[in-house]
């Protein structure tokens, strides 16, 4: 049996590095299926370091909206690694404002999975924004990040590029 592993975390927590390495260490050529949009100059050059980290043996599908499709066609095809939850979030919230149903259907995906996967989300706030609009981003991604937590069979969160595991790992395989 597979599993699915969240790993969640600050901005410039060491997160996506660590998930990088997990999925490395499993079996099959890794997809990443990537949710972030380039939206200004700075953001580009990150998703490219990224890309250059990673190397050319990674498959990438990029999806900002029908992440829930992607994740069921590449069941079957190796490790995948989903970055970022949040910024999918943020693209679902901008296009349609439905969350909510958004998250249940990801859900359902993530629990109905063959190969390994990997997803990483932001740790988002500490404070009560001034902006509706943005307080209402944060309580969703905090939502979101909770619901895959509980059906994830391994949750880790990743501090000062330290991984600390929040939920023991379940039936994981590489």
């Amino acid at each position: 049996m597979v599993g699915s592993l969240l790993v969640t975390g600050g901005v410039r927590s060491g997160k996506s590095f660590y998930a990088e390495a997990r999925v490395r260490a499993c079996r099959g050529r890794p997809t990443l299926i990537e949710t972030t949009s380039p939206r200004d100059e700075e953001m580009a050059a990150r998703i490219a370091a990224q890309k250059a980290r990673r190397g050319t043996d990674w498959i990438t599908v990029r999806e900002p909206l029908g992440l829930v499709r992607a994740i069921r066609e590449t069941d079957g095809t190796g490790p995948r690694l989903v970055e970022c939850l949040a910024g999918w979030l943020s693209n679902v919230m901008l296009d349609r404002f439905d969350w909510f149903e958004s998250v249940r259907e990801l859900e359902t995906a993530v629990a109905e999975q063959n190969s390994p996967l990997v997803l990483v989300s932001s740790e988002i706030g500490g404070g009560a924004p001034a902006s509706t609009l943005t307080r209402r981003y944060q309580e969703a991604v905090g939502l979101m990040n909770q619901a895959i937590a509980e059906i994830a069979d391994e949750v880790v969160v990743v501090i000062a590029g330290q991984p600390l595991t929040l939920k023991p790992p379940g039936h994981w395989t590489a």
